[in-house]
């Protein structure tokens, strides 16, 4: 009689740690996906942001950026450029007219992307979509002044770091994890 009781006891005592455990992992999962939940609602509150303050700044940007490009690089040599001669060319098209302006918004904005992502309280493959190709262009363009923005301790320091992680992304060397599945299927 005692065995059963002692038996009864026993798989009373590992119901009850396994009814332990599933709630934990449960738990612990919704707020798992909560907190990404809530990543994925910052990159939505920026792309509202940038939708209403900086489409048009960007569009603008972009089109004087290609026009002065254009303008300034010789067709004959193939319009290859020195890395000091690119280098000179961004800082005076910065230094232009409403340009500085432009840029420093531009700038702000996209290095708070990739603040946003590195904290962690951004989620990055939705950012990338969402913003990844503005991204690029703007840093492929304007390199020059943001790497030494960058080495000289100020900011775009998120941009760069932004881009190296989309590089990266493109590589394979990092991989949606299953907050990210989850997030997707669940949208």
């Amino acid at each position: 009689m005692d065995d059963d009781r002692t038996w009864g006891a026993s798989f009373t005592t590992w119901v009850g740690l396994v009814v332990l455990v599933v709630i934990a992992v449960v738990y612990f999962s919704e707020r798992t996906i909560d907190r990404h939940q809530a990543k994925v609602a910052r990159v939505f509150d920026l792309a509202k942001e940038y939708r209403l303050t900086l489409r048009q700044t960007n569009a603008q940007f972009s089109t004087r950026w290609n026009e002065y490009l254009n303008d300034s690089v010789d067709p004959y040599n193939g319009g290859n450029l020195d890395e000091r001669a690119y280098a000179d060319l961004v800082n005076r098209f910065i230094a232009a007219d409403d340009n500085h302006n432009n840029y420093e918004a531009l700038a702000g904005f996209y290095d708070s992307i990739g603040d946003c992502v590195e904290a962690g309280l951004c989620d990055f493959w939705l950012a990338r979509a969402m913003f990844g190709n503005d991204v690029v262009i703007f840093y492929h363009n304007m390199y020059p002044v943001l790497e030494s923005e960058n080495q000289q301790g100020q900011s775009d320091a998120g941009i760069v770091e932004f881009v190296n992680r989309m590089h990266a992304a493109d590589r394979g060397e990092i991989q949606p994890d299953w907050r990210d599945r989850y997030s997707a299927w669940a949208g």
